[in-house]
């Protein structure tokens, strides 16, 4: 009696911690895939500035060429150009039309792709988390039948295989972004000029977001990883009490 409740309660422990490790792994999962979806809109924000202006720059040096506007004085090329647009008004739609359409399929097209990417990094560990998932659930309704140990059905030899393979791919995907907070930094830098039309102002908004960000990803990542590393201990100390009792 003593030896079954023995086992029984090393059971319980043993799923318990497996609970708690698939609990944590799912909570950072669900924290990357909103941090993939900050990124993502970011980045695309970031792209569409980018190519909007870039296509309005590169239009415009090609028309002060192409009109032989071009003189070693800054002052005169503005007086040429403006004059230039005066006279041919039809030129600013030549000028915005390709920067109005490409700029938004581009930013488009790197939310895709950036999309694509982080899904493949992420799709092992979903996947794992599901497994783990049907097999808690599969045990709880074996456990609700009372059934013996022997026909569970290998559940924890199972379990232990799921597991490992979560404790290792877990901290590869949810390692440190630094680069992250330099994307948001420059985003709110950009946003920042848009709106308020003030290079200074911009530079201190984009430095303190960057830093703000960069401060919070590393404090919750150190946070998070503590944690993982108990919950880990823990496992692997139940691990291998229950398997030297084979």
């Amino acid at each position: 009696m003593d030896s079954s409740s023995g086992d029984l309660n090393q059971q319980q422990g043993i799923q318990s911690s497996l609970r708690s490790i698939v609990e944590t792994a799912e909570t950072w999962l669900k924290r990357l895939k909103r941090r993939q979806l900050q990124v993502r809109l970011i980045t695309s924000l970031v792209t569409l500035v980018l190519v909007f202006f870039g296509t309005l720059i590169l239009g415009a040096l090609a028309l002060i060429f192409s009109a032989n506007l071009f003189s070693t004085s800054s002052s005169i090329l503005a007086t040429n150009f403006n004059n230039y647009i005066q006279q041919h008004p039809s030129v600013l739609f030549r000028l915005a039309g390709p920067a109005f359409l490409v700029a938004p399929v581009s930013a488009i097209l790197v939310y895709f792709i950036l999309r694509w990417r982080q899904v493949s990094r992420t799709k092992e560990l979903s996947s794992l988390i599901s497994q783990m998932k049907r097999k808690l659930e599969e045990y709880d309704r074996r456990q609700k039948k009372n059934l013996s140990s022997e026909q569970q059905g290998g559940f924890v030899e199972d379990a232990f295989s799921l597991t490992d393979k979560i404790l290792t791919v877990l901290p590869q995907v949810a390692r440190k972004r630094t680069l992250d907070s330099l994307l948001f930094g420059l985003g709110a830098f950009i946003l920042a000029l848009l709106v308020g039309q003030n290079l200074g102002i911009a530079v201190l908004v984009g430095a303190g977001v960057g830093l703000y960000s960069a401060y919070e990803t590393r404090r919750s990542y150190e946070r998070q990883i503590s944690k993982f590393e108990e919950q880990k201990k823990n496992y692997e100390q139940r691990k291998d009490d229950f398997v030297a009792t084979l």
